[in-house]
């Protein structure tokens, strides 16, 4: 009962970086990509993760497009 990554490691995989599907997210938008006045945020859902260590694949609805990001807040 002892996973790869234990054995590897000496030490358990962190899994705090893991949320349930389909929740609500809020992701950061970066100072360099908004006006003074723009929101500092956009609601998104989460659909899935990315390529990376702790990417998420958030889906926009009013754009209607998926993301890769890492600046998120659940």
């Amino acid at each position: 009962s002892v996973t790869s990554f234990e054995l590897w490691h000496k030490k358990p995989a962190s899994i705090e970086h893991l949320k349930s599907f389909a929740c609500q997210a809020y992701v950061h938008v970066l100072r360099q990509k908004r006006a003074k006045f723009d929101a500092k945020a956009w609601k998104g859902i989460l659909i899935g993760y990315g390529p990376s260590d702790k990417m998420y694949r958030i889906y926009d609805p009013q754009r209607q497009r998926v993301e890769v990001v890492r600046d998120v807040k659940f």
